[in-house]
């Protein structure tokens, strides 16, 4: 691409617009990861790494079952904004409630499921000291809750996003989690425990879904949000959600269900370190797919309206920057871990963790730099080709995590995550065939 066409892209409203939404959209991923880091140190100190790898084993926990509903969040976007593109106002009502009744009836699904398996999960599957099973029991049933609040707090903010209107979602979602993690530290000032953190949770999740909703009825005042049998509207999402449920439950394989392994065989007390290291090392992915999240609505409105040159165009500067963001990001957790860990969590953290952070720093990175052709080819409405992929990703991954933690421990589970990206790959020859 040449200077000039750089130049020319640069200054279109539509570009800016987009640069502007990948703003927010990256501000919204960082926000909770960096409030994580902040408060580890005085969290950990505070609740014991016991208490801090339940809260931790709760959200794998709650994460690894949302599988259930999580692949309406992208059906949303993509059915919402590909009416909107083609101007049908009608249809992005429709598909809105439509979506909201599915997640609806999926959250309420998913709320059981924990509530009935958490006992069970706390007592036969994973390593909890018996003094705190009837804590790690009750949290995990009200992250099941929390996964039904959820559910509709996804369709709220992807129902906006799929507009193009990032700016309202992502405050309303930062203000939810400074106000959350704030009120995590003085619970545990307070004496409090688990159990708190995970009620305070719900409450703030349930002011973040009604302010949400009053968005979307500032936006679109004669849209209904009151749920609807609409049969159309269920197969339209439903169509693309499938394939997408296919595609995060392959995630999930990468992102969740290897802490679980470890709280299985482990213990709860592992499982505080990979965490930790984790919550610095996925930022090397959770930066450049926030950035470039703008991507899939974007280029989604562009190809129901035609406009295939600008898709082109966007993606290869999106692809460029993507690469460079992600090594750039990466290279200091590989070089620097031990010096990094031992300021944010002291020497002994550091010389038990520091080729953990290492190993999983490569790991992000090789994911990393997958951001923008992935997104492209959800916008493309090409969710089958990604799902396969993900799910060939997923199992290498887990399936090496499975072999290596017993004989290497944490960094069996870190090297199992090295198995994802590559297989990930493929989506850059997909994109460059169609476009």
């Amino acid at each position: 691409m040449s200077n000039a066409s750089l130049l020319s892209l640069w200054r279109s409203t539509t570009f800016r617009g987009s640069a502007a939404n990948a703003f927010y959209n990256t501000m919204e991923y960082v926000s909770q990861p960096a409030l994580m880091i902040v408060c580890a140190p005085f969290l950990v100190s505070h609740l014991g790494l016991e208490l801090y790898g339940i809260w931790m084993l709760v959200s794998a926990l709650a994460g690894t079952v949302g599988v259930f509903h999580i692949g309406l969040g992208d059906a949303t976007i993509k059915c919402v904004s590909a009416c909107r593109g083609k101007g049908d106002i009608e249809g992005v009502g429709r598909m809105i409630r439509g979506t909201l009744t599915l997640s609806l009836f999926l959250g309420g699904l998913t709320a059981i499921t924990v509530f009935l398996i958490a006992p069970y999960f706390v007592r036969h599957v994973f390593k909890i000291a018996p003094h705190n099973a009837s804590v790690a029991a009750t949290a995990m049933q009200l992250g099941g809750l929390l996964l039904w609040i959820q559910s509709v707090f996804s369709v709220f903010s992807n129902s906006l996003k799929a507009h193009e209107e990032f700016g309202v979602p992502v405050k309303i979602t930062i203000a939810l989690k400074t106000g959350i993690m704030g009120l995590a530290v003085v619970l545990v000032m307070m004496g409090h425990g688990v159990v708190a953190i995970m009620l305070a949770t719900l409450g703030g999740t349930l002011i973040g879904t009604a302010c949400l909703g009053l968005a979307i009825h500032r936006l679109m005042p004669t849209c209904s949000l009151l749920p609807t049998f609409d049969r159309h509207a269920w197969r339209e999402v439903l169509h693309f959600g499938w394939y997408s449920w296919i595609q995060n439950t392959a995630g999930v394989a990468f992102s969740q269900a290897d802490r679980l392994l470890i709280a299985a065989l482990l213990g709860a007390g592992p499982l505080a370190y990979y965490t930790l290291c984790i919550q610095i090392a996925q930022q090397i992915h959770a930066l450049p797919s926030a950035a470039f999240g703008f991507l899939f609505p974007h280029i989604s409105a562009k190809q129901a309206s035609g406009h295939n040159r600008d898709i082109k165009r966007v993606y290869h500067l999106s692809v460029i920057a993507n690469i460079i963001v992600s090594i750039a990001l990466a290279l200091p957790l590989v070089l620097l871990s031990k010096r990094i860990l031992t300021v944010w969590m002291g020497a002994d953290f550091a010389a038990h963790a520091h080729r953990l952070l290492s190993i999983l720093a490569v790991a992000f990175c090789v994911l990393s730099v997958n951001v923008a052709p992935h997104f492209t080819l959800l916008g493309l409405g090409k969710v089958r080709f990604v799902s396969f992929v993900n799910v060939a990703g997923g199992i290498f991954s887990l399936a090496g995590a499975a072999i290596l933690i017993n004989p290497l421990g944490l960094a069996g589970a870190a090297i199992g995550r090295l198995l994802y990206g590559p297989a990930i790959s493929a989506n850059y020859i997909k994109v460059e065939r169609i476009l």
